[in-house]
């Protein structure tokens, strides 16, 4: 088959986007000439997809919350467009994202079967899948359904993400302003989804503000919150905890956020898009992890140390549409119970001269 269009869904989250950039590069390289269109529904996931070079349109357009008629409409315009193929990103396993799929019509339709609540999840709607395997990360899974339309195997696990010179200036001028140019700045996340419950995936914020007055004691770190605009409360919270060696940072939008986070030392984060980002940025990470599995986020390139309780229980996660749940004590105590000076010592460690 001549294949000259490409429809792709990246509709998971904005990590879930960026870790499935590399499949792009390899999927861009075995059909040149393809046009290639991405979808997103979130539009920190559309912009940072627009700088990936290996994608040439990206549209965002959100299933969730527009009704069905417009829904149908916003369906039968790409159905028009008559892709070649439809690959679903990893993890897409939402009955919804499955019927959509089908109902653009594209005459190969790629996906995973998954191994749990796989046949509700409508993944036998499409023409070509593969079995998920747990031990594999994100990466490689997409990756995977690559290889199955091109047959060639691909290795190259490097994340497609740049910022422009405007994005730079707007974190140097940020950083000037508060004379932070020639600090040690330590950037920390404790926001992240809170969709189906895993808001229960975040280190508590106490917890975090322990960390960070641990890290200005021993060191003569600036500490820096990031997180959206609806993580200003939490944000405010955890700097009024810490003291004022610490600083909520505010900017127009994600991309002058990660020009700012690209200016620090260490980053510290939950299991959550930043934590990506800060890889994709090349910056070393200390990952707090809960019930999700680090194996499935994991950035071979990037330097990232992992922190958890070792509860025989972790991790519990999988992809799923159901809510995530703590089913063997009922209270998160993976991460209730993780020490923050565990957390801090682990920076400490990564932050001293090799």
């Amino acid at each position: 088959m001549d294949i000259k269009s490409i429809l792709i869904f990246c509709l998971p989250g904005i990590g879930d986007s960026l870790l499935a950039t590399p499949a792009w590069r390899a999927l861009k390289a075995a059909y040149p000439q393809a046009h290639v269109t991405a979808i997103t529904m979130f539009p920190s996931a559309a912009a940072i997809l627009r700088r990936c070079p290996f994608i040439d349109e990206v549209e965002n357009y959100d299933f969730m919350n527009t009704k069905v008629v417009p829904a149908l409409q916003y369906i039968w315009k790409l159905r028009r467009r008559r892709f070649d193929v439809t690959i679903l990103t990893y993890p897409a396993n939402r009955l919804e994202y499955n019927i959509v799929a089908r109902l653009i019509g594209s005459p190969i339709r790629i996906g995973h079967r998954y191994n749990h609540v796989d046949f509700v999840c409508g993944n036998w709607l499409n023409t070509h899948t593969i079995r998920e395997d747990d031990g594999l990360t994100n990466i490689e899974e997409n990756l995977r359904l690559i290889e199955l339309l091109t047959h060639r195997r691909c290795d190259d696990h490097r994340l497609a993400f740049h910022l422009d010179p405007e994005h730079t200036a707007y974190a140097e001028q940020w950083l000037t302003e508060r004379n932070l140019n020639d600090r040690l700045l330590i950037g920390m996340h404790a926001g992240g989804s809170t969709a189906k419950n895993h808001i229960n995936k975040r280190y508590r914020p106490e917890s975090f503000a322990e960390v960070g007055r641990l890290l200005t004691q021993q060191s003569d770190a600036t500490i820096l919150l990031f997180g959206g605009s609806e993580e200003d409360a939490l944000k405010t919270q955890i700097v009024e905890a810490i003291g004022p060696r610490a600083i909520s940072v505010q900017t127009p939008n994600m991309l002058t956020t990660c020009a700012v986070m690209a200016r620090c030392r260490h980053f510290i984060s939950n299991d959550s898009a930043l934590l990506h980002i800060a890889g994709a940025l090349d910056i070393p990470t200390t990952a707090v992890f809960g019930p999700t599995n680090p194996t499935w986020v994991r950035i071979p390139t990037a330097q990232r140390t992992e922190v958890t309780l070792g509860l025989p229980c972790q991790p519990c996660f999988y992809y799923s549409p159901r809510h995530l749940a703590c089913r063997t004590y009922g209270d998160f105590r993976c991460l209730r119970d993780l020490p923050p000076q565990k957390v801090a010592q682990t920076v400490m460690q990564q932050l001293a001269p090799k």
